[in-house]
């Protein structure tokens, strides 16, 4: 295993719970509420890209579904959380589909980089984000 692969497989299984139990069911989706955040709107088309923010993080639904107290949940959140809020950069986003820990910045914090491509369409457009972790 190398150092950028987690050990604990939290990521992957966050990812196919986020699948089975947020992105099964957006609907009723309210594109103006507190969970929606316009991400893009396409000059070409003029369709706006909007991010729903998720509940709760998919790892810890099925616990919720449980009876797993809220405190005991609470106390394992930090651990999972967030990198970094795409919709709150003010930057249009496409497409952002890799992503990997970069090397140490010179003032030793990790970095996170994010890629999107654009699949060979004019109305898409290649992207590198670099963030610092703290």
């Amino acid at each position: 295993m190398d150092e950028h692969s987690s050990p604990t497989g939290f990521p992957d299984l966050n990812a196919l719970l986020g699948f089975g139990l947020l992105h099964a069911n957006y609907f009723p989706a309210d594109m103006t509420g507190p969970r929606a955040r316009p991400d893009y709107t396409d000059p070409n088309s003029n369709i706006t890209y909007v991010t729903l923010a998720a509940p709760e993080l998919p790892l810890l639904v099925p616990f919720k579904m449980l009876g797993v107290p809220k405190q005991l949940l609470d106390l394992v959140r930090p651990a999972l959380k967030l990198l970094v809020d795409l919709g709150t950069l003010g930057i249009p986003l496409d497409n952002v589909e890799g992503m990997t820990l970069g090397p140490r910045l010179p003032d030793g914090r990790r970095s996170l980089v994010l890629v999107s491509d654009n699949n060979f369409a004019a109305s898409q457009f290649t992207q590198f984000l670099l963030f610092a972790l703290d």
